[in-house]
Formats: structure tokens, C-alpha cells, sequence
């Protein structure tokens, strides 16, 4: 795996944001690439982010990763939703336009915000990707399950993974289910036991944090690889279920079968 450095360029300040690339050494352009967006209180820095970055490009998958401009400024607060899309739409199209970044699927997500960012601007036809990667969906704010974020995931229209742990205070799994039986498109599940909303583990649990790690990653390849099957999850975490599309019904009486 080598990493590669670039820019990417945005309106207004600070006109341009860091981005870096994880490129697999025997990338061929015929593979998954997935762009991750970080959490809002955080920046492309981020460890858990970087971790799942290498981990997916050492197993085959160009990931992209970048800051926000109120991350690259310093900043602490987010900035306003529009300026949150278009940096993730430029992001995207920075690595689609570049010769040396060609795929053949691209798939677009992050960590709590920046994964609902690029599910917004898939639903709303700024973002065009083969698929959704939560890493930790911010359903609704903490302490708030009544104040649903679900627009997002039922317009956008394509597969989705989500990674979640079972503690998330952000995430209340039996709301997810509820959420995911509205959503169009197939979905995926995979729970980390005890895990909160960066996946950390509580001091009583019997998972070893690398070994959750290595789950995520694997489960997140084969989700790329397959996102309308059942991505399988190691034993370090739970094995994630999956949804199914309901079938439209035409009214006509099926045709025997021979």
C-alpha cells in the first residue's frame, strides 16, 4: 500500500482541503474505491478512520479520505450543511477525475456525520455512488431517539452497510431496524457487542479492540464486493443481518414452473 497526498479544491475559505488516498500496491483501476468523510468532532486524522483506511487498502480497496474546511481551518464547530456537501461532492469528483485513481465501482460513506453527509448528497443526485458505508450512523442526537434523521437513508437509493456498535448513544439499534425495514434498497447490519459510537469496547469486554478492527474491515470488503449478499462477519464481532428489498407485485398470477 502507498499513500498519496493531494487537495482537493472547495469555494471560499480556506479554498482547498487536505485529502489522502490509500492506494493498493497491486491496484489495476478494476477494483472498489470507497471515500470516507470524518465524524464532526474530529478530522481525516482520526485513528479509528486512518486504521479502517489502511486496513481496507491492504486488502484491496482504494479509500479516500478528507477534511471538512472548518477541520482543515482548526475549527471546532461544523460547518453548514450546503458547505459539508460540497466539499464531499468535491472530494468524489477529485478522485473520479484523476487517471491514476480509476475504479470500477465507488462506494462513499465515513464516520457519523460524514457518512450522513454522503447520504444526503447521494439522495439528493449530488453524490453518484454504487453504495453507502456507515461507520457509526448518527440516526438521531444522543439522549433523543424521538428526533429521527432518517430522510437521508430513504431517498438515497442505493445499498447500505451499516457498522454500529450495540452501545451507540446516537444509534438505537431497534430504530435502525424500524428505519431499514422503510429503506428501498437492501441494507446490512453488523453489530460490534459492546462497541459505542467509535466502535470503543468498555473494559469488561471479552473482545480483543484489533480483532474488532480486522471485523470491520473485512466486513466492509465484502460488502463492496457484494452489496446486494450478506457480508459475512468474523467471530470478533456480531454476524450482520441483512435486509431485503419487498418485491413490487404486478397484480398478474405467476407462471408455473417446468
Amino acid at each position: 500500500m502507498r499513500l498519496e497526498r493531494l487537495r482537493v479544491r472547495v469555494s471560499g475559505d480556506p479554498g482547498a482541503v487536505s485529502a489522502a488516498v490509500h492506494v493498493p500496491s497491486d491496484w489495476t483501476g478494476a477494483g472498489q474505491a470507497l471515500v470516507l468523510g470524518h465524524g464532526a468532532g474530529g478530522d481525516m486524522e482520526t485513528q479509528s478512520l486512518v486504521a479502517i483506511a489502511e486496513g481496507l487498502a491492504n486488502a484491496g480497496v482504494l479509500t479516500m479520505r478528507f477534511n471538512f474546511p472548518y477541520a482543515e481551518a482548526g475549527r471546532g464547530a461544523p460547518d453548514a450543511q450546503a458547505k459539508l456537501l460540497e466539499t464531499y461532492a468535491a472530494a468524489v469528483e477529485a478522485l473520479r477525475e484523476s487517471p491514476r485513481y480509476s475504479m470500477r465501482k465507488l462506494f462513499v460513506g465515513g464516520k457519523s456525520m460524514g457518512g450522513r453527509i454522503a447520504a444526503i448528497g447521494v439522495g439528493a443526485g449530488r453524490i453518484v455512488a454504487d453504495g453507502l458505508v456507515f461507520l457509526g450512523c448518527p440516526l438521531h442526537p444522543a439522549g433523543k431517539p424521538g428526533d429521527l434523521r432518517e430522510e437521508p437513508l430513504t431517498k438515497a437509493g442505493v445499498p447500505m452497510l451499516f457498522v454500529q456498535g450495540s452501545r451507540d448513544a446516537l444509534c438505537d439499534l431497534g430504530l435502525l431496524e424500524r428505519v431499514r425495514a422503510k429503506i428501498p434498497s437492501e441494507s446490512a447490519l453488523m453489530v460490534v457487542e459492546g462497541g459505542d459510537h467509535s466502535f470503543v469496547l468498555p473494559r469488561s469486554s471479552e473482545l480483543d479492540p484489533k480483532q474488532v478492527g480486522e471485523a470491520i474491515v473485512t466486513t466492509v470488503k465484502k460488502f463492496l464486493e457484494k452489496p446486494f449478499g450478506t457480508p459475512v462477519a468474523p467471530p470478533a464481532a456480531t454476524a450482520p443481518a441483512t435486509k431485503k428489498p419487498a418485491r413490487k407485485t404486478t397484480g398478474k398470477k405467476p407462471a408455473a414452473k417446468r
